[in-house]
Formats: C-alpha cells, sequence, structure tokens
C-alpha cells in the first residue's frame, strides 16, 4: 500500500489494534484495497480522515465497531462533502473474517455530479438499498 493510500486510513489505525492488523501484508488483497484506495484519491484528492474525528465506539480482542468522519472536495465538481463512515471489523486468529464499512451515497452524488441527486432521476417500482 502506497504511502498516500495509508495516510487516507491511518487515524484509525493507530487507535485500533483490529484496524491496524487490517493493513499488514497477507491478511486481506493489498492490491484490492489498494485499488479502491487510488480510486477514491481519484474523485477526492485531498482526502483523509479527521483524526479528531475518529470515534473507536466497540474495541474486543475479536471486533472493532467504529466511526469516522472525512471532509473532502470533489474533483469532478470542486464541492466541499463531509462523509461520515462506519465500520465494522471482525477478526479470527489474527485475520480479517468480516469488514463492512458504510457512508452516505447520496452526499458522494450530490458531491460528484454536477446538477446533484437530480441527475440520477426517478426511481423505478423497486429501490434496493443491498
Amino acid at each position: 500500500m502506497t504511502s498516500r493510500c495509508a495516510g487516507v486510513i491511518d487515524p484509525t489505525l493507530k487507535r485500533s489494534s483490529q484496524w491496524r492488523t487490517a493493513t499488514q501484508p497477507g491478511l486481506a488483497d493489498v492490491r484490492v484495497r489498494s485499488a479502491v484506495l487510488h480510486q477514491l484519491l481519484n474523485l477526492y484528492p485531498n482526502f483523509a480522515f479527521a483524526r479528531d474525528e475518529v470515534s473507536i465506539l466497540i474495541e474486543t480482542p475479536e471486533k472493532t465497531f467504529a466511526e469516522y468522519v472525512a471532509h473532502a472536495r470533489a474533483a469532478a465538481t470542486g464541492r466541499a462533502v463531509h462523509h461520515l463512515f462506519t465500520g465494522y471489523l471482525v477478526a479470527k486468529d489474527g485475520e480479517i473474517s468480516l469488514l463492512r464499512e458504510s457512508f452516505n451515497p447520496l452526499a458522494m452524488a450530490q458531491a460528484q455530479l454536477p446538477n446533484g441527486v437530480a441527475e440520477i432521476g426517478p426511481p423505478g417500482d423497486e429501490v434496493h438499498a443491498f
């Protein structure tokens, strides 16, 4: 993982042994995580988590749940966006067995698309959130 990518997630890693373990080579596909972070940095070149806005809400030897805030500017529109992420990590025998993260895709659309969510159009007869 490049230092630029590592800098995106660094505040969380310093505060939780589970998150720190999650970045060690061999515990997950480092190339995939690195590609995702590079794409994120293409969308938001100044993306970083705010050190003082990381909250570890649950931390046990096997589980960690955290909320973390990122403030960034969308490359496509120049709009500032303020994301609240949540992350849930379960580790077993020193390896990640489950990792779930969430954010608000509506905020991302508002920041990235020139006309915000108006560009998405009206929904069909079914709307899925999964």
